[in-house]
C-alpha cells in the first residue's frame, strides 16, 4: 500500500527484488544524481528531500522531472511526475491524481529488500502503452541497479545512448542493428538465449565480449553483461505510429574515459549510418524504461 493511503492513486502495480547491498548505498544509488547515472540514465541532477526534485536525462533529448512530495531517508519517498510534461505527452490525469514513483527500502541483515510503486495511470491508448512499457521496463533497469552495486559500486560509470530511427519496422530495424554494417561484423545474435557467450565484432572494430541476459527477437530485447567492456549492453526497439526506434545503452564501470569518448564517438557515426532517418524525442511516446514495451 502507498503511504498517501487516502489519496486516488489511478492504476498502479508495484515491483519486489533484492540487492545484495547495504540499504545506505541503495539508498544514494536511487536518490543522488550521480548514482543515478550509474544505473539509470546518462545524467541526473537530483535535490532530496519534499519540494525537492529528479530531473533525468536519458540522452537525444528525453528528459524528465519528477518532484519529490515525500520523505523518509533512507526507507521511502514518493515522486510525481509534472502535470504540464504529462499534458505535452498527450497524457492528462484527473485533478487530485499524480503519476508518481514510491520507493521503500528495509535492511535484512547485509541485504536490502525493495518494494517499488508506480501508481497514476490513466485510461486510454496511451496510458495502456505506458503501463504496459514501464511495467517491463524497469525490470530492465531494476538488473542494471543489482548489477552496479553488486559488482562495480563506487566506481565511475559512462553510459553510451545509441538512438535512431526507421520507417520499416523493428523486425527489420533489428536486423539492421544487429547486421555486418551494425554490431555484426563478426559473430551473430542469431539463435542466442540467456546465459550463452556472446562474442561479436561490430562493423567499427570495437569486440564486444560477455553473457547474454535476453535474447528476444520477437519482441525486439536484447540484453547482455558484457565482461569486455565491465559493463552491461541494453538494446530495445519500440513502434509508434508504424516506426521503428532503436534505444541502445552500454553501462561501462570503471573505464578509461578517453577510450570510452573515443568508442562513443565511433558508434554515433555507424548509428548515422544505419538510421539516417532523424529522431524526434517528441515522437517516442515513453522514455528508455518504457522501451521494452
Amino acid at each position: 500500500m502507498s503511504q498517501e493511503e487516502g489519496r486516488p492513486q489511478g492504476r498502479s502495480y508495484e515491483k519486489t527484488f533484492v540487492v545484495r547491498a547495504p540499504l545506505e548505498a541503495v539508498w544514494r544509488a536511487i536518490t543522488e544524481g550521480e548514482e543515478l547515472a550509474k544505473w539509470f540514465c546518462q545524467n541526473a541532477e537530483c535535490t532530496p528531500g519534499v519540494g525537492g526534485y529528479q530531473t533525468v536525462d536519458w540522452g537525444g533529448g528525453m528528459v524528465g522531472t519528477q518532484d519529490i512530495t515525500a520523505w523518509d531517508a533512507p526507507h521511502y519517498f514518493r515522486a510525481e511526475a509534472r502535470r504540464e510534461e504529462q499534458a505535452a505527452r498527450g497524457m492528462e490525469l484527473p485533478e487530485g491524481v499524480a503519476y508518481a514513483t514510491e520507493w521503500y527500502l528495509e535492511s535484512d541483515g547485509d541485504i536490502t529488500r525493495v518494494r517499488m510503486v508506480q501508481s497514476g495511470f490513466g485510461e486510454g491508448p496511451a496510458w495502456d502503452g505506458e503501463y504496459d512499457g514501464t511495467y517491463k521496463g524497469w525490470d530492465l533497469f531494476h538488473q542494471n541497479l543489482v548489477f552496479y552495486l553488486e559488482n562495480y559500486a563506487g566506481q565511475s560509470a559512462r553510459s553510451i545512448v545509441l538512438m535512431g530511427s526507421s520507417p520499416d519496422g523493428a523486425e527489420a530495424a533489428w536486423s539492421t542493428f544487429f547486421g555486418p554494417q551494425g554490431l555484426c561484423a563478426s559473430g551473430s545474435v542469431a539463435g542466442l538465449s540467456a546465459g550463452d557467450l556472446l562474442d561479436i565484432t561490430a562493423s567499427t572494430g570495437d569486440r564486444l565480449v560477455g553473457k547474454v541476459r535476453i535474447a528476444d527477437p520477437a519482441h525486439r530485447s536484447f540484453h547482455a553483461v558484457i565482461d569486455s567492456h565491465s559493463g552491461v549492453f541494453n538494446v530495445e526497439f519500440p513502434e509508434w505510429n508504424g516506426a521503428a526506434f532503436v534505444w541502445a545503452s552500454l553501462l561501462c564501470f570503471g573505464q578509461d574515459e578517453a577510450a570510452m569518448i573515443a568508442l562513443e564517438g565511433r558508434l554515433q557515426e555507424m548509428m548515422a549510418g544505419l538510421f539516417p532517418m532523424p529522431v524526434d524525442p517528441a515522437a517516442i511516446p515513453c522514455g528508455p524504461e518504457e522501451a521494452s514495451g
